[in-house]
Formats: C-alpha cells, sequence, structure tokens
C-alpha cells in the first residue's frame, strides 16, 4: 500500500483551520497542524487564511515563519500551497488599509477590486492559462471570499484566471514548488476535496 503523503496546516490563529483540517483528512492526506514553536515539515505545507493582510503578517513575523518558510521551500520534494489570505502573503506587498511588506516569495503586489464591485463572495469557476496537473477542474465552481486580487510581476506565474463583473484576476499561481489559489477548497464542497487530493499529482 501506497503511504499517504503528509500535509501540515500552519496555524496562525486568524485562519479557518477546523474546514482546511477536515477537508485535508477527506483528501486522505496524514495530516497535523503545526503551532508557533513547530518547524515546517511534511510533503506539502498550507498556509491558510481570512482577515487582513497586516494581522496575517503579524503573526507570521512574531513567529518567524518567513525564515522557516524559505528554509522548508528549499528542501528537496516539498510543496507549499497558500489559500486565499495564504495566497496573498506570497507576494511582495499589499495596500490593505495601509502598505504591509508580504513574505516576498513572488514578484508582485496585492491591490484592492474596484469599489463598485467589492468584495468578490461566492461561487465562481477559473479558466487554466497552462495545462497542468488540474486541468480537469477548469470551469468547476469554487468558493470565493474575498476584496483583494493578486498581481504576478511574471504573467507566467499566473496558471489560472478568474472573471467577475468585467474583472480579469489571478486566481491560481505557480512559481516552482510554491502554489496558491485564491478560492478555499474546503470551502467547495465535494470538487474541493477533489481538487486538495489532485496536489498529491505533483509527486508523481
Amino acid at each position: 500500500m501506497k503511504k499517504k503523503l503528509k500535509i501540515s496546516i500552519i496555524n496562525l490563529e486568524i485562519n479557518n483551520l477546523h474546514s482546511i483540517h477536515n477537508a485535508c483528512i477527506q483528501a486522505n492526506y496524514n495530516t497535523q497542524v503545526l503551532e508557533k514553536k513547530d518547524k515546517l515539515s511534511g510533503d506539502i505545507v498550507i498556509l491558510p487564511g481570512v482577515g487582513s493582510y497586516s494581522s496575517g503578517m503579524k503573526e507570521i513575523n512574531k513567529r518567524n515563519l518567513k525564515e522557516k518558510i524559505l528554509d522548508y521551500i528549499y528542501k528537496p520534494n516539498t510543496f507549499f500551497y497558500g489559500i486565499c489570505l495564504g495566497m496573498q502573503l506570497l507576494f511582495e506587498k499589499s495596500c490593505e488599509f495601509k502598505i504591509t511588506n508580504g513574505i516576498n516569495l513572488i514578484d508582485g503586489e496585492v491591490k484592492k477590486i474596484k469599489k463598485q464591485i467589492v468584495p468578490h463572495t461566492g461561487w465562481n469557476t477559473f479558466k487554466l492559462k497552462k495545462n497542468l496537473q488540474i486541468r480537469s477542474f477548469s470551469n468547476n465552481y469554487f468558493y470565493y471570499v474575498h476584496s483583494y486580487i493578486c498581481v504576478p510581476k511574471n504573467k507566467d506565474n499566473i496558471i489560472a484566471n478568474t472573471y467577475y463583473r468585467g474583472l480579469k484576476f489571478c486566481s491560481i499561481v505557480k512559481q516552482n514548488n510554491i502554489f496558491g489559489t485564491q478560492f478555499h477548497p474546503e470551502k467547495s464542497g465535494k470538487k474541493g476535496i477533489e481538487f486538495l487530493e489532485s496536489l498529491k499529482k505533483f509527486f508523481n
């Protein structure tokens, strides 16, 4: 029997931790939660998040997580996945409330959605730009809740875009072993569980 891949979920204490933990168990991963003093370990590490960019970075700085993340991503056979705010924190900076520096793993910034259409909440699809292992999920519905969007400098890092009331924005980003989705797979029902399961394909 093939050994289960291990997923570790970072607890920033501003996360929807229960939902992502249960979803990863349903996706048949060996799942653990990483607390303040824990080193980052596992085949996949997830940075989930809800709330403001500044509060997320405050918790990351408090835990010296940037250094831990850098140590982790340069190890072989590792995969780092940011969800919603977790994806946004991967970038250089955000203009939410004030300019706040991010983890700076991916060049680019986080900008506010236009006032007249903010926030983007509910079910929507994404359209893949690249033919990845997740191609079967293109045009399926996933759950979004956000008022800010990621704008990568390198357009090759954009894996998929989502369209909302005339706005086109990056909804999946990937750079080497760093991956992010603006939508919440853990809140997206059966398709969301299947999406989490599909991350295993990156290890085949």
